[in-house]
């Protein structure tokens, strides 16, 4: 098994360009001696083709604030599009929250 195939996928998804570099920089050492891959979308768009090219994404870290949708639409279509994730870690006007599947009941219970 390759080494690509066996990493714990992680998606960032922000509109802000500078985050790429940040994360990149900051989480060098997880991806050297923990095997994270990151993988960085600019756009809700390239998020959800991310998601379809990765199937076995483990963990989205996302902007809830993004020009093209919604916070509650975009943690719809993660709970829908990102099976193999549980929780996301999500950011809105600076302030980080996880964000899990709801239980039954609950909006978006259909997940």
């Amino acid at each position: 098994m390759n080494e690509a195939s066996t990493a714990r996928k992680v998606m960032v998804a922000d509109d802000e360009p500078k985050v790429e570099p940040l994360f990149r920089q900051r989480m060098r050492r997880e991806v050297r001696t923990r095997g994270y891959e990151f993988l960085f979308a600019l756009s809700e768009q390239r998020a959800l083709a991310v998601l379809e090219e990765n199937p076995d994404i483990r963990l989205v870290n996302t902007d809830l604030n993004m020009p093209e949708i919604n916070d509650f639409e975009l943690l719809d279509v993660l709970g829908h599009r990102c099976r193999t994730c549980s929780r996301w870690l999500c950011r809105r006007a600076g302030i980080w929250t996880i964000c899990s599947r709801p239980s039954s009941g609950e909006r978006g219970a259909s997940w």
